[in-house]
């Protein structure tokens, strides 16, 4: 879901962001044990009267949200 302000501009409804925490800047050391940390935050002015964390889900949610397959190249015993 979308709107458009101006000519041409579209302001998405929501926007979101995974984030994987490496204590080595390697992707071969993702384990079951690493954290990550995901938002879906809906792109509105009330969207600020909440902190970052009352918005998390998992990241199957914002693969089904949005349509992509995040971490394929991770084993998916590792992903689940």
């Amino acid at each position: 879901m979308k709107y458009e302000i101006g000519e041409g501009i579209i302001v998405p409804a929501y926007i979101w962001k995974i984030i994987i925490v490496l204590h080595k800047n390697d992707i071969g050391s993702i384990s079951t044990h690493t954290r990550v940390i995901a938002v879906w935050i809906p792109n509105t002015e009330e969207s600020g009267k909440h902190p970052w964390y009352y918005y998390r889900v998992s990241v199957d949610f914002i693969e089904e949200k949005t349509g992509y397959d995040f971490f394929s190249e991770i084993d998916p015993a590792i992903q689940n």
